[in-house]
């Protein structure tokens, strides 16, 4: 190094764009005010979280595991659509690619260059980590056909290239691997070649994104990681740095080019220097005191700098023992070369915020300085306390600035060094001055015209509003260099919005009004060439003139050329920074493998919890924030189907929609199926032919839209809990909807379709008085299409109109638009005046009974479906905590009392009737009285005799476990209205005649045996899921209005009594056993606590959530959405050896089931459940075989033959009868 520095500078390279993520701030100015207050972005998680990353017990248990990371938030979602990636792309691309685009993209904008208007050179320098996205979520998929997208999209090599080819820059491209100095390697290469003329400007930065963010790491002494999770650079417990997450990417271009273009510079790169440690080092991966002077020394002289001008270092500060001397003493060789001056230079890292991102260190190191300059200030290095006694600061010019202070350079340019050293001894170093201020240029216009342009309607509204808000506040913006940018600097899309202001106050007006004289709004059409008129009017002297703008704005919105560098040619402008583009983020994120386990196919636990009270939820309600109404979310490409009730709800909505142009069509209720007009419809609910023609009717050529129903919205009147009432529900409410699901099915298949079902007062949330448990009904559809159609999101939205006004059915109908057209829709919601209520389940525990009983002794008790197998059980259990009477029924024919000794000596020892007979003796052994009757729970005349003839035998009733049912599973596509009345008898007509008959009495206890299936839903049991969620509408409404304590408690599947055995169930979930069940129940109604009760031995929270996330797949835009695995294992060892397909269909049949289960190879006597598949697996793969075949292959037949050569045999067979197999199950079932 010369003994002064080079005064014959090079000339510098100037930053005119910035874009960054980093732990705890999702953008730079974020950032700055994280770094500025001093703040420490290290998150620090539990045990659980790191069991959640596939972390294994024993390091989660060692006591030096440290449980601490930076978290980039949400980075598994992403704007695919934006970069015209299609879905398995984007799931295919490394997160650390993804956010490098966005940053990219942000970059150029926030300079005020668009990617489609210039013509010159644009080089891209970039670097990454190693892809853990490839590595823990990707690598067990290679071998399938997706090979060379997963490479694409995870390897180093790609990163700067598909930037190049995503934004059509054609300078160099150039992919940098430095380790932990990569992306300041990167800037230094682009600085260099901008220098070079290589091109004209650079895109430079890296990424470094660290997978699973919720690991941790284990300390291990000597090592680089802390010890406790704090990075503390220079400081005396200096003992490591934690490795963190994030991006970042700076624009350059030459000073004298920038300033010539009227560009933002936040700074000038005045030199940079690049070189290696070779061998002169302890070791590979030490540090080199010899290695960085060189470095530093270099950059200075490139820069033309005096060390003494230099008043703040970015040091790369990793916070150890070995590395923080080392770099202070390298420093301070340089410096001291040209002064004596000692503690005038402040130093910092950034790790001591953010700890370190490797790959993307360097860079959020140099937009730190960068924004540093900018504000005028440095900020506080934190986690400083003592000085590392290695270090003599007081005899080095540099101190360590521990307070956020105002950079006072006494009137001298404030400039800065940056350090970055890499693993392997790769080191750079730059220097960095302020810019100049920019001068401040009138504007001759009086009027000005905002353009706002983005490839989503919800874009440019939120477009819109960060404008707004940047303008409010950044009062000092030049609006006229804010037209400029965004006329120069923006591509230009699809849906355009140009504002005629006439200034910041005026503009922010309009920005958020979106409707006025002087707001032009539209879609351009793709078609629209060069207009003459639109060239005149540029070529007009009068572009000060409003009516000239406007009529520019309105042609421009049409989607006509503006030859906007000519329409600015008058006036000399700056570029300035403005909000960049609104990505329209979804989730793209393929689920971590356990690399340990690849055949586990199910995350959540089936096994039992050993505490009873574990197993017991309530579920209820809580508050949410209400969902703004946007127009712009509304689904606008499809025609609309409305069912309209008859209070005026509908109307309300369908007169928003219409003045939001969303083509409709209403339904109404009659008898026969009538097209009234174009857009109008009556058809009779009950018929499902009318749904299938009025699906193909309007649908013809059509994209469908949205579907709203509301025929469960009635006006409210007391006494309405009637059986005729009920009826009207499952008219109205359930037997519409499985039509229209039917009919859907038939006819749209490729189209992702949003239907809300509305009701009123089916929901008791808080004290209502007035509620209609019937209309439970509609949970069924609600939970179980989403199930069985992956191409349809189903919602429930709850309301009460009682007392409202024309003005509030308006703010309903537009919150029930807000709703459907959400961009992460609930699937149950409750409105209740301004409030919005969401369900919730959680957990509770019931006290132990000891003394108490839930009987009493002489009493007497009602059990429905009492001789069922369930009903029996509880009887028992009665009998033998004291003697009571017990009225038991039975739909089915029983013998009379006085013939069953004739009924046991006639018929064998395994007949069904003289099991029933035998316990029905045992409980009256016990010394309790039996009633047993045969009677339909359904049938009000029966039920009455029952209770007439009970308590003329027994006196008052004292409790009621109402346990009949009935279960016909079977897909939606063949089920039948009378099969699904069957099941909704003894469930909704049983207990509202129960309701009917103890309406006057307050019993003890009335339990209604409802199934956790109303909670999770089921494929298979739509009718089922309804009539049970009646229960629970019931109890909740019961408990309101009467002083009988009533419970639904909705049971998991029971072990060797109920459905569950009576269907063969096929899950491989732990059931409840009677003795388990039985001590639940006695607990739960002896504690009189809860009106809803789930009982669930398992993990309840994790099934509900990945049901939940099954059902919001057709949301989410993802086709394939019952792939719940995404992975391809190797075949289990099963006790049949492999088969290989033998003809063209088992092979496509096969190829189904490994592509569904993630298992390769399928043989074709594999089973289904041991190759790790469930019942929402089977509801997925029996549509993709319906839609694929044109047969249907109901659930059953699926649960019984169960391998690809019995379903190749169904489905081969032409003259197979693909009917539902329909079984009927006695009460007692759950």
């Amino acid at each position: 190094m010369a003994d002064t520095p080079i005064q014959d500078a090079l000339e510098g390279v100037a930053i005119i764009g910035m874009s960054g993520r980093f732990p705890g701030a999702k953008n730079i100015n974020e950032f700055w005010e994280r770094l500025k207050g001093g703040k420490e972005c290290i998150t620090y998680f539990s045990k659980e979280d790191a069991r959640a990353c596939g972390i294994d017990e024993e390091s989660i248990n060692d006591p030096n595991y440290v449980f601490a990371g930076g978290i980039l938030e949400n980075i598994e979602l992403f704007d695919a659509g934006f970069f015209s990636l299609n879905p398995k792309e984007a799931e295919n691309l490394d997160p650390q690619q993804r956010l490098f685009l966005e940053c990219s993209y942000e970059a150029l904008e926030d300079a005020g260059y668009s990617c489609n208007q210039y013509d010159y050179p644009i080089g891209v320098y970039a670097g990454s980590n190693m892809s853990y996205y490839f590595l823990y979520h990707l690598f067990n998929k290679l071998g399938v056909k997706d090979d060379l997208a997963i490479a694409v999209g995870n390897d180093k090599d790609y990163m700067a290239t598909r930037a190049s080819y995503e934004f059509n820059l054609k300078g160099p491209s150039i992919n940098i691997q430095t380790a932990c100095s990569t992306s300041m390697t990167a800037v230094a290469m682009a600085y260099e070649g901008l220098l070079n003329y290589h091109c004209d400007m650079a895109v430079a930065g890296g990424a470094g994104i660290k997978l699973p963010q919720k690991s941790g790491y284990l300390y291990q002494t000597g090592f680089i990681g802390s010890p406790d999770g704090h990075t503390r650079p220079f400081d005396a417990d200096a003992y490591g740095t934690v490795f963190t997450s994030a991006v970042g990417v700076v624009l350059l271009k030459r000073v004298e080019d920038a300033m010539r273009d009227g560009d933002h510079i936040y700074a000038v790169i005045k030199g940079m220097a690049v070189n290696n440690d070779g061998s002169t080092k302890v070791g590979f991966t030490a540090p080199s005191r010899e290695g960085e002077a060189e470095v530093i020394a270099a950059a200075q002289n490139l820069a033309g700098v005096h060390p003494e001008d230099i008043s703040y270092i970015e040091a790369h500060g990793t916070g150890t023992a070995l590395g923080d001397p080392i770099e202070i003493s390298a420093l301070t060789k340089v410096f001291e070369q040209f002064t004596n001056k000692k503690s005038y230079c402040a130093i910092g890292s950034v790790k001591s915020n953010i700890g370190h991102a490797i790959s993307g260190a360097g860079i959020s190191g140099m937009i730190k300085t960068v924004l540093a300059l900018k504000h005028k200030q440095i900020p506080p290095s934190i986690n400083f306390s003592i000085p590392n006694p290695k270090i003599d600061f007081e005899n080095s010019p540099f101190y360590i600035n521990t307070r956020l202070c105002d950079w006072e350079t006494g009137g001298k340019p404030r400039t800065a060094g940056v350090s970055s050293f890499g693993f392997g001894g790769t080191n750079v170093h730059a220097v960095v001055e302020e810019a100049l201020p920019m001068e401040v240029l009138p504007s001759s216009r009086e009027w000005q015209l905002i353009t706002l342009s983005a490839k989503a309607p919800e874009a440019l509204e939120q477009m819109c509003l960060n404008l707004s808000q940047y303008f409010r506040e950044n009062p000092t913006v030049h609006l006229s260099d804010a037209v400029y940018t965004l006329h120069v600097g923006r591509k230009e899309f699809e849906y355009r919005r140009a504002i005629l202001c006439r200034d910041l106050e005026d503009a922010v007006r309009l920005l958020e009004a979106k409707e006025d004289e002087r707001v032009f709004s539209g879609a351009a059409k793709s078609t629209q060439k060069e207009n003459s008129t639109a060239n005149h009017l540029i070529g007009s002297s009068s572009l000060a003139s409003k009516e000239v703008l406007a009529s520019i704005g309105k042609l421009w919105v049409e989607g006509v050329p503006v030859d906007w560098k000519t329409f600015h040619s008058d006036e000399k402008r700056h570029r300035t920074p403005l909000p960049t583009y609104p990505f329209q983020r979804r989730r793209y994120w393929v689920e971590q493998y356990n690399s340990k386990d690849l055949m586990k196919k199910n995350s959540i636990s089936s096994s039992k919890k050993s505490d009873f009270n574990d197993w017991l939820y309530f579920p209820s309600w809580k508050r949410a924030a209400n969902v703004p109404f946007v127009s712009s979310k509304l689904e606008k490409g499809g025609t609309w189907l409305i069912f309209e009730d008859e209070t005026g709800l509908s109307e309300n909505i369908v007169r928003t929609l219409k003045e939001e142009g969303v083509q409709l069509v209403t339904v109404s209720k009659g008898h026969q199926y009538c097209k009234m007009n174009q857009s109008a419809y009556t058809i009779n609910p009950k018929t499902k032919e009318h749904y299938v023609s009025l699906v193909k009717d309007v649908f013809k050529g059509n994209k469908p839209g949205s579907i709203l129903h509301l025929w469960n919205v009635t006006e409210e009147e007391l006494g309405c809990s009637t059986l005729e009432f009920s009826e009207e529900c499952l008219s109205h409410g359930f037997h519409s909807l499985l039509c229209l699901a039917q009919a859907l099915g038939e006819t749209i298949v490729d189209h992702n379709i949003k239907m809300a079902v509305v009701s009123n007062n089916m929901q008791v949330i808080s004290d209502e008085k007035v509620c209609y448990p019937a209309k439970a009904v509609i949970t069924g559809p609600c939970k179980v299409i989403p199930m069985e159609y992956s191409n349809i999101f189903c919602q429930s939205i709850d309301l009460v109109l009682k007392g409202i006004g024309r003005n509030e059915k308006s703010r309903f109908a537009k919150a029930i638009l807000a709703e459907i057209s959400a961009e992460e829709p609930q699937t149950t919601i409750a409105l209740r005046g301004n409030h919005r209520w969401l369900p919730t389940i959680e957990c509770t525990t019931l006290e132990s009974i000891n003394e108490r009983s839930w009987v009493k002794e002489g009493g007497t008790y009602l059990i429905t479906g009492g001789l069922g197998g369930i009903g029996l059980a509880a009887a028992l259990r009665m009998a033998r905590e004291a003697k009571v009477n017990l009225i038991l029924t039975r739909r089915s024919a029983f013998p009379e009392k006085d013939q069953w000794q004739e009924w046991l000596d006639t018929h064998p020892a395994q007949d069904a009737a003289g099991d029933i007979i035998k316990q029905v003796k045992a409980l009256e052994a016990l010394g309790s009285e039996v009633m047993a009757i045969q009677a339909d729970t359904s049938d009000l005349e029966q039920m009455s005799e029952v209770i007439r003839q009970a308590k003329s035998r027994f006196g008052s009733i004292h409790g009621v476990i109402h346990a009949a049912g009935i279960s016909d599973n079977g897909l939606i596509q063949e089920k039948q209205a009378e099969a699904a009345d069957k099941v909704f008898a003894p469930k909704v007509a049983g207990t509202l005649i129960i309701d009917e008959l103890f309406k006057d009495e307050d019993l003890d206890f009335m339990a209604l045996f409802s199934s956790s299936s109303s909670i999770l839903g089921e494929a298979g049991f739509i009718d089922y899921c309804g009539a049970n969620a009646v229960l629970d509408a019931y109890a909740h409404y019961r408990s309101q209005m009467s002083n009988t304590f009533t419970v639904s408690v909705n049971w998991d599947e029971w072990d060797e009594v109920g459905m569950a055995v009576k269907t063969g169930s096929r899950s491989k979930r732990q059931k409840i056993t009677v003795h388990e069940g039985l001590t639940l129940l006695e607990r739960i109604i002896a504690s009189k606590a809860l009106a809803q009760v789930a009982v669930v031995p398992d993990d309840f929270m994790g099934r509900l959530q990945e049901i939940e996330e099954f059902r919001m797949s057709s949301v989410r835009g993802n086709s394939g959405a019952a792939k719940v695995t995404n992975q391809s294992n190797n075949r289990p060892n099963l006790d049949v050896p492999y088969t290989a397909p033998q003809n063209e269909l088992e092979e496509v049949i096969a190829g189904i089931w490994q592509e569904q289960l993630g298992v390769y190879p399928v043989g074709i006597h594999d089973d289904f459940f041991e190759l790790g598949g469930h019942s929402l697996l089977a509801t997925s793969l029996i549509t993709i075989l319906r839609k694929k075949f044109h047969r249907n292959v109901n659930l059953q037949s699926f649960f019984e033959q169960s391998t690809v050569a019995q379903l190749a045999k169904i489905l081969g067979d032409s003259d197979e009868d693909s009917n539902e197999l329909e079984e009927e199950f006695d009460e007692g079932a759950l």
